[in-house]
């Protein structure tokens, strides 16, 4: 897991590098934007790396880390000084672009666990799904499904997020956005109503395959119960018929052993 550490960190890094030699040499919008896609790939760095680590974590193996939740801050220390040379404008002291530029790198990497669930598990999913038709292994009919539905999830969210605006914060948001999916005015603004046309046609594809997954897994339920039960007669079968021949032994040995 350290190898893994110092690889993610070292791309982390370097990136840093890469971003503040460029800072006095284009405008500051610019390297707002470098500094943007540079947390950007801290995020997928993140999120990779909480996979590996989930994935040794579930097999026992050592997992603990070590220099990882390290990394925000030194990509920080490595921006700062470009940072303080260009100056951002701003009213307020050098020091305070310095904090807020910390805290985007950390918030950057906690974006990271939003990412694995959003994107990496499904493409994951979708990869395995995919690897174990090939080989023919079992399984990857389900694998295949549930990375579908998940990219198409997050297919949904994102482009209702640009199909509609002026939303209530927080869970307050939901039901505007079931009213927008169902056509009826209700708290939101329309930006895009292709965007939303597309949003609907994703939602009823979602809920035809959250039908179809209960129903065949029910049927799959039921083929596993069936087949436990095949399983358990089979081992009685096998206990009774030891049972009667351990029976049929004894009485052949004290009808041999009987002196008439």
């Amino acid at each position: 897991m350290l190898v893994v550490e110092l690889v993610f960190c070292a791309i982390g890094i370097a990136s840093a590098v890469v971003v503040s030699i460029g800072f006095g040499t284009m405008p500051w919008d610019d390297s707002l934007g470098e500094i943007v896609g540079t947390f950007g790939i801290l995020m997928v760095l993140v999120a990779v790396y909480i996979r590996i680590w989930w994935a040794r974590a579930g097999d026992g193996r050592d997992s603990r880390t070590r220099l990882m939740w390290y990394l925000p801050a030194a990509m920080t220390a490595i921006i700062t000084p470009g940072l303080l040379s260009a100056g951002t404008g701003a009213d307020w002291p050098p020091f305070v672009d310095v904090i807020w530029i910390l805290v985007f790198a950390y918030l950057a990497a906690l974006l990271g666990f939003l990412a694995l669930f959003l994107f990496l598990l499904p493409l994951e999913a979708l990869g395995r799904g995919i690897l174990r038709l090939l080989t023919g292994k079992s399984g990857g009919g389900w694998l295949l499904f549930w990375g579908t539905a998940g990219a198409l999830l997050t297919t949904f969210v994102f482009v209702g997020a640009f199909a509609l605006d002026d939303l209530p914060p927080g869970r307050a948001g939901a039901l505007p956005v079931l009213f927008a999916l169902l056509g009826i005015p209700f708290g939101y603004t329309v930006e895009s109503e292709a965007l939303l046309w597309v949003a609907r046609a994703l939602a009823l594809v979602l809920i035809a395959m959250l039908l179809a997954s209960a129903h065949f897994g029910g049927k799959q339920r039921e083929r596993e119960q069936a087949e436990r039960a095949a399983d358990r007669e089979t081992l009685r079968q096998r206990r009774q018929a030891r049972r009667e021949a351990q029976l049929t032994r004894d009485r052949s040995l004290r009808d041999g052993a009987d002196p008439s």
